[in-house]
């Protein structure tokens, strides 16, 4: 009998047929965009870090994982034309993100679609002022602080040793390049002022001694000698390749290092004649204008300079009548300030146990136990240090982590535990840790790791500083001194009025042209007399206070908003967990992500 065909079937399995083929083009099309912009962002990635072998060792322990299996060990060398290149370059990141349909991506490509877009066009911006930056800044510039980074570079292997030699080989071409740049910016009108340039040429002679070099006794003598004995120790380097090793160090260093910071002396004097008057951005042809879009790219706020003044002013001004209110409350606290009271935890690792102690009522767990050594900064580094720095680990190696405290600052009691606080827990060691590894798991481009925004980092680290003044009250109460607790408020709120005042006067003198005595009156106001110091600062390291106390005020605002969302929270740790989440990015994605949020974060046990 022959068999009919039910024709409702028929028609059923055409349209399912139809169904299928359309789908298997959708998903296909969404794979398709999503391979592309993974693909895009690693291309990127590894671009940037085989052009910089300094970058690329501070962020990954093992580049072959990452699919970066051959390199020629390089420092980034400016050369005439680059800026133009750079400009180049970025147009293309944006001309390359825009062919592709962020709607097709993973809500999370998507999130980091929108922050790399929002990047690569604020930098085209930056890319239009090419010569406002400051390499060799006397604050923290290169001349500075290569020699840091090289002094903590990280022995793994015996390959990061010659990796190690070869960038100390380039040392010359490497400054070289940034006197041509300095030429440059002296042909455009924008050389540095006199006193900038006499601070670093002192420090071109002082960073390189020549009898510190001869008797083997610098810096960057002991540092590797120490690490190559390490590699000894742990069987990793034979005594008789660690000598050769440590003469190759002696040899680059007086034959290669040293001549490169002679000749970029002589570079620098010869342009003596062309510095300019010592003024803010804002005294430059359009200087105004790229302290703007500087300022919006350091802090991460899409509000300009003038939008934060008038909310900085009123910041100062409720702090200042907070602490005023509190002195006139507790006028003992002033004789207490006074007075060298000893803080009942005196050790850096006391300190630490403590603050990570205290920090889990209020923050979630790290998934793994970190180890965290306390080092101080060696002698000759000192003058040029910060009061204490902490150096994020590679992203694939987040276990070993160390905080350098400078012995110059003499830091002890509660100014060293909001140190240690701001540095390390709840600080940036336990925020890069959290970060890095929430980011891994949720298996983010490694591009991600190389977008950050300074308002979030410093402004998290300000953020858990000045709250880990009340942890240090708790301390101080459960030891029997609450009249010295009392002066803890008190510090916070000074620490605060401090930061607002001179993101302020980092307003004032790069975006409306304050002058030396315009900041010397205001400072004088408040009872600090070093008005010429704090004016050569804030000229030569730009929005950087803006950077520490904008992000915190940034951050304070995200969490109004949460908890405006969020009414039936009854502590801060959900919002943490989400701000540690979001990774380190301006605040307008942080804000998008917070909106697209339907529940609050979950608080990690």
């Amino acid at each position: 009998m022959r068999k009919r065909f039910n024709r409702k079937a028929i028609i059923g399995l055409v349209v399912f047929s139809f169904l299928l083929i359309t789908a298997s083009v959708f998903l296909l099309s969404y794979h398709r965009e999503e391979h592309l912009f993974r693909a895009f962002c690693h291309r990127l990635f590894v671009s940037e870090m085989t052009c910089d072998t300094l970058s690329m060792h501070y962020t990954l322990k093992d580049p072959a994982s990452y699919s970066i299996c051959s390199y020629q060990p390089v420092l980034p060398v400016y050369q005439k034309g680059s800026e133009l290149y750079h400009a180049i370059e970025l147009e293309n990141y944006t001309a390359i993100l825009e062919e592709l349909s962020p709607s097709k991506l993973s809500e999370e490509d998507q999130s980091f679609y929108r922050l790399l877009e929002r990047y690569l066009t604020l930098q085209q911006r930056l890319a239009e002022y090419p010569y406002y930056k400051e390499p060799l800044s006397p604050s923290g510039g290169a001349q500075t602080g290569l020699p840091i980074l090289l002094a903590d570079y990280r022995f793994c292997s015996e390959q990061d040793i010659r990796d190690y030699l070869a960038l100390l080989d380039q040392y010359d071409d490497y400054l070289d390049g940034i006197a041509l740049y300095e030429q440059e910016k002296a042909d455009a009108g924008l050389f540095m002022a006199e006193e900038s340039l006499n601070k670093l040429l002192e420090q071109c002679d002082t960073i390189m001694d020549a009898d510190e070099l001869v008797s083997g006794t610098h810096f960057l003598q002991t540092t590797f000698r120490e690490r190559t004995q390490k590699l000894v120790e742990e069987q990793v380097l034979s005594n008789k390749k660690k000598e050769r090793y440590d003469l190759t160090n002696d040899r680059l260093l007086q034959t290669v290092v040293a001549p490169a910071y002679e000749a970029l002396q002589d570079s620098l004097i010869a342009l003596s004649d062309q510095c300019g008057a010592l003024g803010g951005l804002a005294t430059k042809p359009q200087g105004s204008q790229f302290y703007t879009l500087y300022f919006q790219s350091i802090t991460g706020s899409d509000k300009t300079p003038l939008e934060w003044k008038a909310l900085l002013h009123e910041e100062l001004l409720d702090t200042f009548q907070q602490l005023a209110a509190l002195l006139q409350q507790h006028p003992e606290i002033k004789s207490l300030l006074s007075q060298s009271e000893a803080f009942p935890l005196q050790s850096a690792d006391a300190i630490l146990q403590d603050l990570s102690s205290r920090m889990k009522q209020d923050f979630p767990a790290l998934p793994d136990q970190v180890t965290c050594q306390v080092k101080s900064v060696s002698d000759c580094l000192a003058p040029y240090s910060a009061p204490a720095y902490y150096l994020t680990p590679p992203i694939d190696d987040t276990s070993q982590n160390v905080i350098y405290i400078n012995p110059k600052e003499k830091s002890s009691g509660i100014e060293l535990y909001t140190v240690l606080a701001h540095e390390g827990f709840p600080g940036h060691l336990y925020q890069s840790v959290y970060t890095t590894r929430y980011l891994q798991d949720a298996g983010v481009t490694p591009l991600r790791y190389l977008i950050g925004y300074g308002g979030y980092v410093e402004g998290w680290a300000l953020y858990v500083e000045l709250l880990s003044y009340d942890y240090a009250s708790q301390v101080l109460s459960e030891h029997g001194f609450q009249s010295q607790a009392l002066c803890c408020e008190a510090l916070k709120l000074n620490r605060r009025m401090q930061l607002a005042l001179l993101s302020l006067l980092d307003i004032n003198v790069h975006a409306e042209g304050a002058q030396v005595q315009d900041v010397s009156i205001v400072l004088n106001n408040f009872g600090i007399t070093s008005g010429q110091r704090v004016y050569e600062y804030l000229v030569e390291e730009p929005a950087n206070y803006c950077k520490y106390f904008i992000g915190y005020l940034e951050i304070e605002q995200l969490k109004k908003e949460y908890n405006a969302l969020h009414p039936e929270l009854e502590s801060d740790s959900s919002f943490h967990q989400f701000l540690l989440e979001c990774g380190a990015q301006d605040f307008i994605g942080i804000r998008e992500r917070m909106q697209a949020s339907d529940t609050p974060a979950l608080f990690a046990s």
